[in-house]
């Protein structure tokens, strides 16, 4: 009688069990939501470990691990004031609480920073209380002792700070950010005191930091030799420190002197020494300025300093427009700019949303903006962008201190524009962003830069808030791209010379695939570059890179000797050379740079080139090379001869309309029959992309004149082996003038199997 009824007993305990395990996973406990919160806290999800750590804390209020969690999460966001609540907290349960003490100290610092003179002295008292309780009980936790120089520092005992942050670093060499704190520390101290004080102070010093720090004082106030022999010293001495900083200053001196291939080996020497994070932090600190945030995230997460030595010669290899010419002229500009925003944009006061322009939040600063502590906005621009295309400055006793900064869009650049100004809450070099300029004599001062400010100062009351609007987001989609980007400007002396270019590549030998640069430039423009009759002396660079690490793989450099008889002779036609060489199949960045010496000519293109893996079994067909004209081959070493051909290519890939248009082609891997001869067929096709027809002669061309758009044809072939040289003549003569597309289809008619290949060109 027993047995029928344990079966179903046995099930509603089974039952009952299951319940307790769903309700279990449905409603965790307090210790289950502070490991989901911390998780969320690795993860930089802020809002939802926040989420998490305040279920915790529901569930348990005496956790303090969910507490702690809160005020981290509030110190991360910067919300001093909840952080220190929570903290607090902390040490109300647990006096000794070093986490809770060092936290409080920057809270109450970050927090007085932002307060007038009385309160923001009861923030500093607090935050110096908060410092001094985790110091006296444990001088090597964290690095507290520089946390307490920054508050140092900001009370303007520059001394007193540079003392602690020297400690600290003795105690805990190994501290990176502390290291580049201490320089930070000692510009503070050299920009703020007069020089006979800062000099006299740091004469005084035992410390290799401070003789460097001299050393800066010199270079800053242009006492170029007397810095570079100090720290020439200092390298010989060996002193206990990086080399870093003194390397980098002495690549300043040298740019300062116009010295630019100095000036870059001084870098690449202090790159090529980094041996530590702490070495690799010192350079990072010079180039801080313009990371976007992708490669701000990926230093961050360097494990070695070997990977922190292939970051920065990646990082200005990506950036370097003539990676063949002698030196990197981004670098060099990079420089420059540091160099000139030391003068005229220095500011490392405190920015605040009470001095802030922009009291509503409207840009949005990407995280890289935090990095930069020394300059102003205009300056933090200014080092990305540099010098702007337009400025505008209104002067009025109606507005506030203002300019405006508006840079053009370019190639691969869109337009930015910038509005400064001084709020009138702000002091000194304090010049901020900000998104809307609401005075109507800004807004007819920059009336042309956009439909925005006619708009804005023409508008009736209840239209003014929408078109304030349209500004303020304009401002913040500039300011997005701004501080994301960087660009190279190339100085007004220089003059563009016209280069046109056209790769093509084609099987090589092994694995590897052989890449075809042809160039011209008009020997008009030439011409025009020769001085008294002499000869002209061209230098042609180029260097590939490979875009996955952004190593130079291949650079040359040649140089041609052009007679001015030539130049003058021949003054219709181009000047034609061309660059070979082989690569692994790959995706490349290619630089090109034409330059006559002695001139104030450049010419120049980057492009992106993939080299095609040309080898079996599939069937494959070279890039299409347009050419002037392709006949048999005279003179073997003619850089125009392919095998038996003699291929004249058009580098512009304009051609006359009155002249044939000839393309040079391989075809590879066909499948021979059973005599060992190829037969394919080819289909080639000229088809109009664009016409330059315009007004009544378009019209016309519609209704049935003006000539053809297109040419199509085909034919069949038979070849021995499995490789075919190939190249075709069109007549144009009858075509419309415009852009074409020159299509080339290869079918093989023994395996079926088909591959084509395009170019573009223009017929005039």
């Amino acid at each position: 009688m027993s047995r029928p009824i344990a079966v179903p007993l046995f099930l509603a305990l089974g039952l009952f069990l299951n319940l307790l395990t769903d309700a279990h996973a449905q409603n965790p406990t307090a210790r289950q939501w502070i490991e989901r919160g911390q998780k969320l806290l690795q993860e930089n999800q802020l809002k939802q470990a926040q989420n998490a750590f305040k279920k915790a804390l529901k569930l348990d209020p005496s956790a303090m691990e969910a507490r702690r969690g809160l005020g981290q999460v509030a110190f991360r966001r910067e919300k001093w004031g909840d952080a220190i609540g929570h903290y607090k907290k902390l040490v109300e349960q647990q006096a000794d609480d070093l986490d809770a003490h060092y936290h409080l100290g920057i809270s109450y610092r970050e927090r007085g920073a932002g307060k007038a003179l009385l309160l923001r002295k009861l923030d500093w008292d607090n935050a110096k209380k908060h410092f001094m309780s985790v110091i006296v009980r444990n001088k090597r936790y964290r690095d507290v002792l520089y946390q307490y120089a920054v508050l140092k520092r900001y009370r303007e005992k520059y001394e007193e700070a540079v003392t602690l942050a020297q400690e600290q670093i003795a105690l805990k060499p190994d501290l990176a950010d502390a290291h580049a704190g201490l320089m930070q520390l000692y510009r503070a101290l050299i920009r703020h005191r007069g020089q006979k004080q800062a000099e006299a102070w740091l004469q005084q010093q035992t410390w290799p930091q401070a003789k460097f720090a001299l050393g800066e004082l010199w270079r800053r106030k242009g006492r170029l030799e007397a810095a570079d022999s100090l720290f020439r010293e200092l390298i010989a001495s060996e002193p206990k420190m990086s080399l870093q900083p003194i390397l980098l200053a002495m690549a300043k001196i040298a740019y300062q002197q116009n010295r630019p291939q100095v000036g870059e080996d001084l870098f690449w020497r202090a790159v090529a020494q980094i041996r530590s994070h702490v070495d690799a932090q010192h350079v990072f600190e010079q180039i801080k300025y313009i990371v976007n945030e992708q490669e701000m995230r990926r230093f961050l997460a360097m494990t070695s300093p070997e990977e922190k030595r292939q970051f920065f010669q990646q990082f200005f290899a990506r950036r370097d427009p003539t990676p063949a010419a002698a030196y990197n002229v981004r670098l060099q500009e990079h420089f420059k700019r540091l160099i000139y925003a030391e003068k005229h944009y220095e500011y490392d006061g405190f920015r605040t949303w009470f001095n802030s322009p922009d009291k509503l939040n409207y840009l949005k600063f990407p995280a890289t903006y935090k990095l930069s502590t020394e300059f102003n906005d205009k300056g933090l621009i200014y080092i990305r962008h540099g010098e702007p295309d337009e400025r505008q400055v209104t002067v009025s006793g109606n507005v506030p201190t203002n300019e405006s900064w508006r840079y053009w869009k370019r190639d691969d650049q869109p337009e930015l524009i910038f509005h400064f100004v001084i709020d009138e809450n702000a002091t000194g070099n304090n010049w901020r962003l900000t998104p809307v300029i609401p005075y109507p004599e800004m807004l007819q001062d920059r009336i042309d830069w956009g439909g925005v400010y006619y708009r804005l100062l023409t508008a009736d009351a209840a239209d003014l808030l929408r078109y304030e609007n349209e500004m303020a987001e304009a401002s913040r989609q500039f300011v997005d791209v701004g501080f994301q980007t960087d660009r190279h400007h190339w100085p007004d002396s220089i003059k563009a010379l016209r280069l046109f270019f056209s790769p093509a590549t084609f099987r090589g030998t092994g694995d590897s695939t052989v890449v075809e640069v042809f160039y011209a430039v008009p020997i008009k423009d030439l011409a025009g570059a020769l001085r008294k009759g002499q000869p002209l002396r061209l230098e042609q660079g180029l260097a590939v890179q490979d875009t996955a690490s952004w190593r130079t793989l291949y650079k040359t450099v040649r140089y041609s000797l052009l007679q001015p008889e030539i130049l003058q002779s021949r003054t219709d036609a181009n000047f034609i050379e061309r660059f070979r060489f082989q690569m692994p199949p790959g995706d490349y960045r290619v630089s090109l740079h034409v330059r006559p010496e002695k001139t104030r000519w450049l010419g120049g293109y980057q492009f992106d080139l993939q080299a095609p893996d040309y080898r079996p079994p599939h069937l494959s067909m070279s890039d299409l090379q347009l050419a002037y004209q392709i006949d048999a081959a005279t003179d073997s070493k003619s850089k125009f001869q392919k095998g038996d051909l003699q291929v004249v290519v058009n580098p512009s890939r304009r051609f006359s309309r009155q002249q044939p248009v000839y393309a040079y082609f391989e075809i590879y891997y066909l499948q021979p029959g059973e005599n060992g001869v190829s037969r394919y067929r080819i289909e080639y096709t000229m088809k109009l992309l664009k016409s330059r027809k315009r007004g009544l002669k378009k019209i016309f061309g519609f209704l049935g004149g003006g000539g053809k758009s297109s040419i199509s044809l085909s034919t069949d072939r038979e070849q021995p082996g499995e490789t075919a040289i190939e190249w075709v003549s069109f007549d144009v003569s009858r075509l419309q003038p415009g852009k074409y597309q020159m299509l080339i289809r290869v079918r093989d008619l023994i395996s079926g199997r088909e591959v084509e290949k395009s170019a573009e060109l223009w017929l005039e």
